[in-house]
C-alpha cells in the first residue's frame, strides 16, 4: 500500500488513500499508551515522512523490516537459551546487540515507520501480556522476603536519587530520564525500564541502548556478588508452589486470544484513566496495575473451578507471558535499530558511575533495614536479588543454595516488582526533573 517501497509505484487514487490512512499514525493520535497528545517520537516521526525505498530493497519487500526485527528478536532469544554468554547477559541486551549490528551493516533504514509502531502499540501490549500471568493474590505468602522486597525498592529509590545528585551530570540533557529508567529496572526489570522510556519519550536511541547495555553488565556482576554471599545454613522445607518453574498448562488459541483481547484492555483503560486524571505519560503504568489485576481475577477463578470436581481448570491467559516476552524482544530490537553503536558504547561508560552509587545505597538501606527489622539474610538476598534481578535470577539463586521455601516468595516479590515498578519509575522522573 505505500508507495516509494520495492520500486513499486502507487496506482491513482490509491495514493491519496494511503495517505489518508497513514497520517493519524505519523502524527501522533493523542493519549497512545505512555505517550502524550500529539507527541510521538519526534525523530522517528520527522524520518518516517521521507521516503524508505532502501528498505523494500532488501528481501522480503515491505516485510523486510518486521523479517529483520524478528530475526534479531529469535537470535537474542536463542543465544540467550543455547550459549554461556546468553546465559551471563540476557535476551533483551543480546536481541538490542544484533539490531544495532543490524543498524551498523545499513541493511536496514533509521526512522522508519515500523519502529513507531513498535514503539506506540507492540510495546504497551507486550507489557500487559507479560503481567497477565502473575498472581499478586498470594503476596501475602511472601513473608518475610515481601518486607525485604519493599525495604530493597525504598533502597533503589533513594540510590536513584542520591546518585543524580552526586554523577547525575554525567548522563547527559536527558539524564533525569535514563536515571529513572533505571530505577524502573533495579525495581522490576528490562520491561519496566523499556516502559518508563517509552513514557518519558527519550529521543536519543544510543541513550537507551547505552543504559540497557551498562545496567545488564552491572546486573550481572551484582548478581554473582550476591549469590556468593554467605548466609544461615538453615534450609527451609519447601512449600507449596516452591519449585523454580511454575505448573504450566499448553497455550490454546482461546487462552492466547484471551490474553490478547486483555492487554488490549488494560492498555485502553490505562490511557483513558490516564487521560482523565490529566497525566497522558502515566498511560503504561495504569494499563499494567489494570493487567496484574485481570491476571489476578482470572487466578482466583482457575482456583475456584478447580475446587469444583465437576469443572476443568480454566487457564484463561495462558501463553500471554510468552507472547508478551516476544513483542518485548521486537521492542528492545527497534532500540538497537534506532541506535548508534559507537555512541552508545561511550555513553554507556558514563552510566557505569550512576550504577555503582545505586546499587550500594540499595545494598546498604536493604540490609540496615532488614537488620534492625530482625530479617534474616536469606531473605534480604532473594529480595535484592528479586529487585535487581527479577523473579526468573532470585527463584534460581533460592533453589540452587537449597532454600526451597524461598522460591515461591521469590516468584512472587519478583512480580510484584513489575506491577510497580513503572509507576515507580515515572513518579521518580517527576522529583528529578
Amino acid at each position: 500500500m505505500r508507495g516509494g517501497r520495492g520500486g513499486q509505484a502507487s496506482a491513482p487514487g490509491i495514493a491519496p488513500a494511503a495517505r489518508r490512512l497513514r497520517a493519524p499514525f505519523l502524527r501522533g493520535r493523542g493519549g497512545l499508551p505512555g505517550r502524550p497528545p500529539g507527541l510521538v517520537q519526534p525523530g522517528l516521526r520527522r524520518l518516517a515522512r521521507r521516503p524508505v525505498a532502501s528498505a523494500g530493497s532488501l528481501l522480503g519487500g515491505q516485510w523486510a523490516p518486521w523479517l529483520a526485527l524478528a530475526a534479531c528478536a529469535s537470535g537474542g532469544q536463542f543465544l540467550e537459551a543455547k550459549t554461556p554468554l546468553g546465559r551471563v547477559t540476557s535476551a533483551p541486551l543480546l536481541a538490542m546487540v544484533l539490531g544495532m549490528g543490524v543498524s551498523g551493516l545499513r541493511l536496514l533504514p533509521q526512522g522508519l515507520p515500523e519502529y513507531a509502531v513498535v514503539w506506540q502499540f507492540l510495546m504497551p501490549l507486550g507489557a500487559c501480556l507479560f503481567l497477565l500471568e502473575s498472581d499478586l493474590s498470594e503476596i501475602k505468602k511472601a513473608g518475610e522476603v515481601l518486607v525485604a522486597f519493599l525495604y530493597g525498592t525504598f533502597g533503589s529509590f533513594l540510590g536513584t536519587v542520591l546518585a543524580w545528585w552526586s554523577v547525575g551530570h554525567l548522563l547527559g540533557g536527558e539524564g533525569y530520564k535514563l536515571a529513572s529508567c533505571l530505577c524502573a529496572s533495579y525495581i522490576g526489570g528490562s520491561i519496566n525500564y523499556a516502559a518508563v522510556a517509552q513514557a518519558l519519550d527519550v529521543q536519543s536511541g544510543s541513550l537507551v541502548s547505552a543504559g540497557m547495555a551498562a545496567d545488564i553488565v552491572c546486573m550481572a556482576v551484582y548478581l554473582v556478588f550476591v549469590m556468593s554471599w554467605p548466609a544461615e545454613d538453615e534450609t527451609r522445607p519447601p512449600g507449596p508452589g516452591s519449585s523454580t518453574e511454575p505448573s504450566r498448562v499448553g497455550a490454546s488459541s482461546l487462552s492466547l486470544v484471551a490474553a490478547l483481547a486483555a492487554a488490549c484492555l488494560a492498555c485502553a483503560v490505562g490511557e483513558s484513566l490516564a487521560l482523565i486524571l490529566g497525566v497522558p505519560t502515566w498511560s503504561l503504568a495504569f494499563a499494567a496495575l489494570v493487567a496484574s489485576g485481570l491476571a489476578t481475577f482470572a487466578s482466583a477463578a482457575q482456583r475456584q473451578r478447580k475446587a469444583s470436581a465437576l469443572s476443568e481448570p480454566l487457564h484463561l491467559f495462558r501463553g500471554g507471558e510468552a507472547l508478551g516476552s516476544a513483542l518485548m524482544l521486537v521492542f528492545f530490537a527497534v532500540i538497537g535499530v534506532s541506535s548508534d553503536l559507537v555512541g552508545a558504547l561511550s555513553l554507556g561508560m558514563s552510566v557505569v558511575p550512576f550504577l555503582l552509587v545505586q546499587l550500594a545505597v540499595h545494598v546498604a538501606t536493604l540490609f540496615v533495614l532488614g537488620q534492625a527489622s530482625g530479617l534474616s539474610t536469606q531473605a534480604m538476598l532473594i529480595a535484592s536479588n528479586a529487585n535487581i534481578g527479577g523473579p526468573a535470577t532470585a527463584a534460581a539463586m533460592a533453589a540452587t543454595r537449597g532454600w526451597g521455601g524461598m522460591v515461591q516468595p521469590a516468584l512472587l516479590t519478583g512480580s510484584l516488582g513489575y506491577a510497580i515498578g513503572t509507576s515507580i519509575g515515572l513518579a521518580t522522573a517527576r522529583i528529578l526533573v
